[in-house]
């Protein structure tokens, strides 16, 4: 197999001397079994054992050059669409110093509120469709996981002035409308009625029966 120095086309003594360079290599190793896997999904074939075992590999190897460094990465393959497209049409080095930057700004998300306000308008989105499209009762327990979820981020939420100001600050520039579920969280003097707040169909039923009195 080719060693990962020769996936990126650099030396053993670059990558042994540089940081970048060590982190970039590493980077690489896990987009490299991370495709390898993505391949096999794609052709409706079994994921191997041993291609599940190199994914877990490569992601310790990584957070021992930069701890968090694979939570950040997966962070931001879910949501920066610049990462994922790194990672699913580029290869070798470009590839590499583009998921490298997609962990460097996953490190300035966790920083910065305005980021991190950002990315939650993300999350609650991408719940609040998934939350919609669990229909049924077959499907209840699911939506009840994320339903929880949510409720889980109004609590964070709450616990936060300074997020919760900034969000409130940039409410129109983030997208979030006085109706929406993350809208009537903001609104909500306390913890308990922010966690209480139903979400996307529960809402509009309950707003019918509320008219229907």
């Amino acid at each position: 197999r080719p060693s990962a120095e020769a996936g990126l086309g650099v030396g053993a003594a670059q990558v042994r001397a540089d940081p970048a360079a060590r982190l970039e290599q590493a980077v690489d190793r896990y987009a490299r079994a991370w495709s390898d896997i993505g391949l096999m999904r794609a052709e409706n074939l079994p994921v191997l054992d041993s291609q599940q075992q190199a994914l877990r590999e490569a992601g310790h190897a990584l957070d021992e050059i930069r701890p968090g460094a694979l939570r950040d990465l997966r962070a931001a393959l879910a949501y920066e669409p610049a990462t994922q497209r790194a990672m699913t049409e580029l290869q070798g080095r470009e590839r590499a110093a583009q998921l490298v930057a997609g962990i460097k700004h996953e490190e300035r998300v966790n920083r910065e509120p305005e980021l991190y306000a950002a990315r939650l308008v993300k999350m609650c989105h991408r719940l609040e469709a998934k939350h919609e499209r669990l229909s049924g009762w077959e499907q209840a327990e699911a939506r009840g996981k994320v339903a929880a979820e949510l409720k889980s981020i109004a609590g964070a939420l709450k616990r936060d002035p300074q997020l919760e100001s900034v969000m409130r600050a940039q409410a129109k520039t983030l997208g979030i409308t006085p109706d929406s579920w993350l809208g009537r969280v903001l609104q909500a003097p306390t913890m308990e009625r922010a966690i209480g707040q139903s979400i996307g169909r529960d809402h509009e039923r309950g707003r019918g029966l509320d008219m229907s009195m």
